[in-house]
């Protein structure tokens, strides 16, 4: 009885282990890549928490989709594993808010470079758009319900939004210059992003309908990577001086109350939100390659979180809603 009894534990051991150990693949998903950062996982394996375009597996001549694992007792290690493998590339990741899938953009496909979606494994790829026109920088709504891009047909680029799975496609914005790089506000009923329609970038936002359109930003540098903190009060960016390099800026949504949070010989720049709105992830050259760091809000606090002697950068926090 007793040998019965461990031969069926270890088979269920065995279970475990290949569970945990593979898992169906289908498109182009990737075989997981684990860098040097890899971490001991415990028996419960933790959900990825970051999501990043990288160049680190030696394709420099484009990206592909990451995601970090953070250890559950070690803050600062993590587990990184490729999701995406293809000669075309793929970069500019975002969460959907249940953390289950990632939209990103790619050219796998002519004409254009379109958005797609997969699975948080890297399987099930779904294409959202396809046209001729440049589709880039995804944002998936808080709400889980729409994803905002943005869209050059030739004229410029404007914000689209479309529904998750890539029906009622919509421009918010009609211009021939520039609105990109949309961010939401957390209601999913505003929108901040980027824009040349004065003449210089600077950050504005606006309803999800096009109305109460506002300009936050009034310089002279360019204003750029806005994202909406999870408590809706502030708005991250990069600013850069005209020839000079990129650093952090947070003001309050009402564009009041800027402040310079980083300020480094080398570029910070694409800040991203953690899900309490305390700290921000960050892509930064000062160290002498593109890698990601943390930093609280203020500025303080800051190191390095994921690296590689290639380019780490476009990271994405996921905000579980």
């Amino acid at each position: 009885m007793k040998r019965a009894l461990l031969r069926s534990e270890l088979l269920l051991v065995v279970v475990v282990m290949l569970v945990l150990g593979t898992g169906g693949r289908g498109g182009d998903a990737a075989r997981p890549t684990h860098s040097s950062q890899r971490a001991v996982m415990p028996a419960h394996r933790p959900q990825p928490t970051i999501v990043f375009s990288s160049a680190r597996d030696g394709q420099k001549r484009h990206y592909d989709i990451y995601v970090a694992i953070q250890h559950a007792s070690r803050v600062r290690q993590f587990e990184i594993r490729r999701l995406t493998d293809h000669p075309r590339g793929a970069s500019w990741p975002s969460w959907s808010p249940d953390g289950n899938r990632i939209a990103f953009m790619s050219k796998r496909h002519d004409p254009g470079e379109d958005i797609y979606t997969m699975k948080v494994d890297g399987t099930n790829v779904v294409r959202l758009t396809n046209t001729p026109a440049l589709d880039w920088y995804p944002r998936w709504s808080p709400n889980g319900n729409y994803i905002a891009w943005a869209r050059c047909s030739g004229s410029g680029f404007n914000v689209w939004v479309m529904d998750a799975d890539g029906s009622n496609p919509h421009a918010l914005t009609h211009l021939a210059t520039t609105d990109d790089q949309p961010d939401w506000a957390p209601s999913s009923t505003r929108v901040v992003f980027r824009s040349k329609r004065d003449g210089t970038y600077e950050i504005y936002r606006m309803k999800t309908d096009g109305t109460e359109l506002m300009r936050l930003t009034n310089n002279p540098a360019e204003d750029s990577n806005p994202a909406w903190s999870p408590d809706s009060q502030r708005i991250a960016f990069t600013r850069r001086v005209s020839g000079g390099k990129g650093d952090i800026f947070v003001m309050e949504k009402d564009g009041s109350n800027l402040t310079q949070v980083t300020n480094h010989p080398d570029w910070d720049v694409q800040p991203r939100w953690s899900p309490d709105s305390q700290r921000l992830i960050f892509a930064s050259l000062r160290d002498g390659n593109w890698n990601i760091y943390t930093m609280k809000a203020d500025g303080t606090d800051a190191h390095k979180l994921i690296s590689s002697s290639a380019v780490d950068w476009e990271a994405d926090w996921l905000i579980p809603r």
